[in-house]
């Protein structure tokens, strides 16, 4: 029996009020049995023993109500088979009662048709669901970054997580107004060869802050009313060798001179030991995520200057600064570099330095003595302290060595003034020195 079977009756029965049957007709799908031989005979004679007392029942309920319930009853057929069949009866009006019954066995398939196919959707459900979360567990453990974009508009609907480490956060963005001009046509092309052939070959593009060349693979998934390409981000060859193998991170924590990278609004996102050791916060916690012009000598100008000036040229070195910390100011020299969205700064201690004109001729000689003169006059005061602190027996001794050292140290000047054609100011030992 089929659905369009089970719309139309197996059985009609012309009857006259007194149940005797007149007429008697068989659907195409029951076609093989003659029911001449119930003609003239009472319904209630045609069923199995147990169904007359459904059948009398109808009866009466079409009789006095003009419709019967539905009754089951087991047909027996003139060659013999008995079907189960349902039955309800109408009366129709002083014309008799008419009888339709449907095959129970069409109901019975059709009930096993439907159980079987929910059974078959239950069990795609559960794959689909099984299928779902393997998706997800490949997606989100995949060290390779991945993109599902709206196939109309290239708008991100979901990155995994080494899509938002590699090129931070991208959902909700159009992908294709972000990219290059030089890019955009090439990306653009790629989408639409895979969506007419089905594939295409990956072009690179450059994403992310730093602007880093990728090379992207697409895919299409259409789902019918809505479409999504799947893009999978693969590391170029220049990007591998620039990072392969590099300890950048620990080099920069390990390097003698402060280091510090902040933000657009100047905030310190890392900085390495020597910068905090510049600054006395020993602990990187106590640094990071405050403004950097809190330890500058000049808070806003110094910041702003080095902004304005690496966002001009991309980089600045030798700017001259001070850094305030509890113990006072210590001046230093500053350089930068930026990567559009950070700012690195150099931050180096500025050694005191004579100026260019001081640095050679008599000035310099001078300053030579009075450094000399410095030394001796410390070395003296040593040796002077170290005589109190022995025995009177041993004062003369000292005071004779003290002399000595003198002396030789005048000869050395004198000597040195000579060849250099000034004036030694030392004065001469006395005869009591000696």
């Amino acid at each position: 029996m089929t659905l369009a079977n089970f719309a139309q009756p197996d059985v009609t029965l012309r009857l006259d009020l007194d149940g005797i049957i007149r007429r008697a007709d068989l659907s195409e799908a029951m076609g093989g049995e003659g029911l001449e031989a119930w003609v003239g005979r009472p319904w209630a004679e045609t069923v199995t023993e147990g169904g007359n007392a459904q059948v009398l029942r109808m009866l009466d309920d079409a009789r006095t109500s003009g419709l019967s319930s539905f009754h089951q009853v087991r047909q027996r057929f003139p060659s013999g088979l008995e079907i189960a069949l349902e039955y309800a009866t109408v009366r129709l009006g002083e014309g008799g009662l008419i009888a339709i019954g449907r095959s129970l066995e069409v109901v019975s398939e059709l009930r096993a048709r439907f159980l079987a196919t929910q059974t078959s959707m239950e069990r795609d459900a559960w794959r689909l669901r099984e299928v779902e979360t393997r998706y997800r567990l490949l997606f989100d453990a995949s060290a390779q970054p991945v993109l599902l974009i709206d196939a109309n508009d290239t708008r991100v609907v979901e990155a995994n997580p080494a899509a938002v480490r590699a090129l931070g956060r991208v959902s909700d963005l159009r992908l294709l107004p972000e990219l290059a001009d030089d890019d955009r046509d090439g990306f653009a092309a790629t989408l639409e060869r895979v969506r007419e052939q089905g594939k295409a070959p990956g072009v690179v593009v450059h994403l992310g802050p730093h602007r880093q060349p990728w090379l992207v693979r697409a895919s299409l998934v259409d789902a019918g009313s809505s479409a999504t390409f799947v893009l999978q981000l693969s590391p170029t060859a220049a990007t591998l060798e620039r990072s392969e193998g590099l300890p950048v991170e620990e080099l920069i924590a390990r390097l003698p001179e402060g280091f510090v990278v902040v933000d657009g609004e100047g905030v310190i996102r890392m900085a390495n030991r020597a910068f905090r050791e510049l600054v006395a916060q020993p602990a990187d916690p106590a640094l990071v995520g405050q403004p950097v012009d809190r330890w500058l000598a000049r808070p806003g100008a110094d910041l702003v200057a080095i902004r304005d000036h690496v966002h001009r040229s991309g980089v600045i070195s030798g700017f001259a600064s001070a850094l305030r910390r509890a113990s006072g100011e210590i001046e230093v020299e500053l350089s930068a570099v930026t990567t559009g969205e950070f700012v690195g700064i150099l931050v180096r201690r500025r050694s005191r330095s004579l100026p260019a004109g001081a640095r050679s001729g008599p000035e310099a000689k001078a300053l030579l003595r009075e450094m000399v003169q410095e030394a001796v006059a410390s070395v003296e005061q040593s040796c002077i302290d170290a005589v109190e602190e022995i025995g009177q027996s041993e004062r003369e001794r000292a005071a004779q060595l003290l002399a000595m050292r003198r002396r030789d140290l005048h000869d050395k000047l004198t000597r040195q003034a000579s060849e250099t054609g000034a004036a030694n100011d030392e004065p001469d030992p006395t005869p009591g020195d000696d």
